[in-house]
């Protein structure tokens, strides 16, 4: 609609003109890290030692169940898939990913990309 609120690239703009048209003002929606990355599409479900779980301070955190006496099962929305694997990466095979075969296999991929040969 011709009122709606707009955001650009700081990168794409050439210049900046003032004129007489009028403007509405909007008031930006403030969220928090937490709500902005529930309504993302992306989420996994990952199995990890319950201990590492509870210690997690990831925003994207929904859903933290037992799995057995010493697993847990994390259900995470995240925003970054590189950042996401980055983690699973960090934690040196402690944490699988369960509900997406496809991710798994970016996982495995960008692992390859990691690894120095001697």
């Amino acid at each position: 609609a011709i009122d709606e609120q707009r955001t650009y690239r700081m990168d794409k703009i050439e210049g900046l003109t003032l004129t007489e048209d009028s403007v509405v003002p909007h008031t930006p929606g403030v969220a928090s890290l937490h709500d902005s990355l529930a309504r993302t599409q992306r989420s996994a479900k990952l199995l990890m030692p319950f201990d590492m779980a509870e210690h997690l301070d990831w925003a994207g955190i929904t859903l933290i169940e037992r799995s057995g006496a010493d697993m847990a099962t994390v259900t995470v929305h995240y925003g970054s898939e590189r950042w996401l694997l980055s983690q699973v990466i960090a934690a040196g095979g402690a944490i699988r990913i369960l509900d997406d075969p496809a991710l798994s296999k970016r996982l495995c991929d960008m692992a390859k990309t990691l690894v120095c040969p001697l």
